[in-house]
């Protein structure tokens, strides 16, 4: 019978052997290795860079989304401004109307407008003790009234010369009410009397 064992190789082979087998296994090893972990730091770089585009998707949506209610609340504005706008210009050309209808009802009646809501009308036939004088009666259409008294003031004449300041003032008149003024040249210097400034206080 045939001995067909393999043959044992020296010592020295055998330890070589071993090495490179040893090698071979720890190269396979760490490139297995080596392997895992790029692959590990690659799907951590693909996560934070959905991460990363997923925030940017969210802040531009956010900004849209803001922008658009700015501009919402920009034309909202914008429109309420023009409505006030709209009816405060139809409140005053129906107050400006509601003037002038009253204005041509006192002119009509013999009343001048001298300032502001402040009329003035002669009274007829009035007469004075004094070398210059002047009687008329005022009143005015202000919704306060004029509180304190409607002030008028002016300047006597003689001529083209003027003789005297003119200063009356009446009682508290309210919106509507008259008022009879007397005007008199104390010094009688003066031939007429040129009334300037109407004013409520």
């Amino acid at each position: 019978m045939t001995d067909t064992a393999a043959p044992i190789l020296p010592k020295k082979r055998r330890r070589w052997l071993l090495v490179a087998i040893l090698a071979a296994v720890l190269v396979i090893g760490g490139g297995t290795a080596g392997g895992l972990a790029w692959s590990e730091a690659e799907k951590n770089r693909q996560s934070l860079a959905r991460a990363e585009e997923a925030k940017r998707a969210e802040d531009e949506a956010a900004a849209k989304k803001k922008a658009a209610s700015d501009a919402f609340w920009a034309k909202t504005y914008a429109d309420e401004q023009k409505r006030k706008a709209a009816a405060a210009q139809k409140d005053a050309d129906n107050s400006a109307a509601s003037r002038a209808a009253a204005a041509a009802d006192l002119s009509a009646k013999g009343w001048t407008e001298k300032a502001a809501g402040i009329y003035m009308a002669d009274i007829p036939n009035a007469t004075c003790s004094y070398s210059a004088c002047s009687r008329f009666l005022v009143m005015t259409t202000l919704p306060g009234g004029c509180p304190h008294g409607i002030v008028i003031r002016g300047r006597w004449l003689k001529g083209d010369t003027v003789t005297g300041p003119v200063t009356e003032i009446t009682g508290p008149v309210n919106a509507n009410e008259q008022a009879a003024v007397e005007a008199a040249d104390y010094t009688g210097y003066a031939d007429s009397i040129d009334l300037t400034e109407f004013s409520c206080r």
